[in-house]
């Protein structure tokens, strides 16, 4: 691509300094009319633009075989999946499972008010009377335990549903079980004729844990487990780490207590599933979620008793060959890497072991995976042997076997170098068309002379007509340049370091593409400002 004006030596345009200079930029001065010509130019620059942005991206990801240096890469991507996974153990179920469910659980008399026998409303509700509101009336007043006491049960639509009869001698905790699956219980104290309260009943709606309500909860207080689960002090023990479990706790207070233990643990409640989980801190296959014991009750409240663990995941790189689908061919056996023997257990080992075990083997070769696009390589400064000793190995990497050598040139492959020499010819039409279109034209006058600027700039100002190293050039008068692309080509056979530093510059340089798309990208600014001044609408977005 013809940008490189007369350039004697190679050595002068990639010793660069090692901080990079940010590009000189020339003001364009505002002209006055030929809008047209202005949006010509303007097109111009941007499609130059997209063939600098295009010629930058194929020189920079081009890969040079070094003089001495062989390289086998796998020939497409492998297809593995290293994403990892923590082992996590939740709850098999809801920790409460009845589909149905009522409120409050410790309603207060109304009425004359006065009733202190207070009632605990237990059990759980079969549906029968689907969903209303059922009302408890106090029809014989008196002191629990010394008077003979009468509660009537009204449902929704007002009918009696059931009445009892409290004795004087009944247990002062005695449990009274309504036909529709619930139950209540007087505390001490007194009842008042008519007083009354009511109690709302859900057949649809489920009955929910509360996380942070005390396990020797009662009444409202209640933290609403299974019926027949209870928790009490005790010890549960994660990973062989113990978690002292008291009645006054919570599954609130549980969960701080796990996730500062040395439990290596983290417990969350999930409030959409009404479920304990617990995950592994240490994403893998190997780390675990184990309950070794408890005697307190709460893996048993808390659906964790029989709950299976979910195992962690390695990455496809660090799993046994086995387990990855892209290895799914490859049998146990022995591979050669430059004479030496390579064990393969598709069982134990995973790519990461494999690789490092060839490195570690004297093999003469290195073996290093890289991504993206996931690719092996095998590697060495004189030459590569591979044999795939009937394993599959190799050819499951995409990797031909056979030997080697080394080339002599420093150079890319047939078809990088075709698509690198085609966009440096691609640049220097595009910029050829731009110059031309200024030509004559006094409202591109500016335009021009920065244009011509800028190559001269970035040819180190020599605008002689002689063809440089890298087979590019500009003529005296800096208004053409050309492209010899048969001696780019060769350059980037034979000396493709110093050429595509030269045209993409290194971490500490800029290269020829930068130099140019930066002043591209302020004579784009400066079109956009004289254009939006004259009144033109411009998307400075392009």
């Amino acid at each position: 691509m013809s940008t490189i004006l007369g350039i004697s030596n190679i050595g002068r345009f990639t010793r660069i300094a090692s901080t990079i200079q940010p590009p000189v930029v020339r003001e364009v001065q505002p002209v006055a009319a030929d809008i047209g010509a202005l949006g010509l130019a303007r097109y111009q620059l941007l499609r130059l633009r997209d063939a600098i942005n295009e010629a930058k991206e194929i020189a920079g990801s081009s890969r040079v075989g070094r003089d001495g240096v062989v390289g086998i890469n796998s020939s497409g991507a492998l297809s593995l999946d290293n994403s990892t996974r923590a082992a996590l153990l939740e709850s098999n179920a809801e920790i409460n499972t009845a589909p149905t469910s009522f409120s409050p659980f410790g309603p207060a008399w109304t009425g004359l008010g006065t009733s202190t026998a207070l009632a605990t409303i237990g059990g759980v509700y079969d549906g029968s009377g689907g969903t209303g509101t059922l009302r408890f009336e106090v029809r014989r007043g008196g002191d629990h335990g010394q008077d003979r006491l009468r509660i009537r049960v009204r449902d929704t639509d007002n009918s009696v549903l059931q009445n009892f009869t409290i004795q004087a001698n009944d247990p002062i905790d005695q449990v009274y079980n309504l036909n529709n699956g619930l139950t209540f219980q007087l505390g001490p104290g007194a009842l008042v004729r008519n007083d009354d309260f009511t109690l709302n009943v859900f057949d649809t709606v489920g009955s929910v844990v509360s996380t942070s309500n005390p396990f020797n909860g009662v009444r409202n207080a209640n933290p609403n487990l299974d019926i027949g689960e209870s928790v009490t002090g005790g010890t549960l023990t994660i990973n062989g780490v113990g978690i002292t479990v008291g009645a006054a706790d919570s599954i609130d207070s549980i969960i701080t207590a796990i996730n500062q233990s040395g439990a290596g643990v983290t417990a969350s409640f999930d409030i959409a599933q009404e479920r304990l989980v617990l995950t592994q801190n240490t994403h893998g296959a190997t780390p675990t979620v184990f309950i070794d014991s408890d005697d307190s009750g709460f893996a048993s409240a808390l659906k964790l008793s029989g709950a299976v663990v979910v195992a962690g995941k390695d990455a496809d790189l660090d799993s046994p060959l086995v387990n990855v689908a892209q290895f799914q061919g490859v049998q146990s056996g022995t591979i050669v890497v430059n004479q030496t023997a390579i064990a393969i257990d598709v069982q134990t080992d995973s790519l990461s072991d494999i690789l490092t075990r060839i490195n570690t083997a004297q093999t003469q070769a290195t073996a290093t995976y890289s991504e993206p696009p996931q690719r092996v390589t095998f590697s060495s400064d004189l030459a590569v042997s591979l044999d795939d000793g009937g394993t599959g190995f190799l050819a499951a990497l995409n990797i031909a076997t056979g030997l080697f050598q080394a080339g002599r040139a420093d150079g890319v492959s047939t078809s990088r170098n075709r698509a690198i020499t085609q966009t440096a010819d691609e640049v220097t039409r595009r910029l050829n068309g731009l110059l031309s279109a200024a030509a004559g034209r006094d409202a591109l006058s500016a335009l021009s002379t920065q244009l011509t600027g800028i190559l001269a700039e970035a040819f180190a100002s020599q605008t002689n007509a002689l063809r440089g190293d890298f087979g590019l050039s500009l003529n005296s008068a800096a208004t053409a340049s050309s492209v010899d692309t048969r001696v780019l080509a060769r350059n980037l056979s034979r000396n493709a370091t110093a050429t595509l530093q030269f045209l993409v510059g290194t971490e500490s340089s800029l290269g020829l593409y930068d130099k140019l798309g930066a002043r591209v990208d302020q004579a784009i600014n400066d079109l956009n400002r004289q254009l939006g001044s004259a009144g033109f609408i411009v998307d400075t977005r392009a």
